[in-house]
């Protein structure tokens, strides 16, 4: 994701965020290899009231893109942690339409997605598929924190 913001002309600080240290080794690893800025990354636990503190420190240091990939569907506390990010901030959630053992929940269909999420987001909804089975889809969603339409999209 860093290399993919840097070809897309993102050139503000990268901060990556996830209950498990592996994958952020990991992401450390290929953000050293594939990108072209320094890129931070904390242990983190987003179910809890200090994770969303740490989070809005974060994004309210200076702007940035939230970025929210595989994340939701593990947490208790989903929707609280998407109210955390200010209105106006550009968000990208992706979000499984199918069970695992670590998932609290899925989403079999966009209006799933909408039904949870979409009075704190106003986006575009897309469903990407990885593998060739029909149950390992995942649904995209990205526009703008906020509940309603962003102002340049009232009338």
């Amino acid at each position: 994701l860093p290399a993919i913001a840097w070809h897309n002309g993102h050139r503000g600080r990268y901060v990556g965020f996830d209950f498990c240290a592996e994958a952020l080794e990991a992401a450390l690893e290929g953000n050293a290899r594939d990108a072209h800025q320094e890129m931070e990354a904390h242990v983190l636990d987003f179910d809890c009231q200090e994770g969303r503190d740490r989070i809005l420190e974060e994004i309210e240091r200076e702007p940035c893109v939230v970025v929210s990939c595989e994340v939701l569907e593990h947490l208790e506390h989903d929707v609280e942690l998407v109210e955390t990010i200010p209105e106006g901030v550009f968000c990208i959630l992706s979000v499984p339409q199918f069970w695992a053992r670590s998932h609290l929940r899925r989403f079999p269909e966009i209006g799933d997605v909408r039904s949870r999420y979409g009075h704190l987001l106003w986006a575009k909804y897309a469903v990407h598929r990885f593998y060739s089975t029909p149950e390992s889809g995942w649904i995209m969603a990205w526009g703008v924190r906020s509940e309603g339409p962003p102002s340049h999209a009232r009338s």
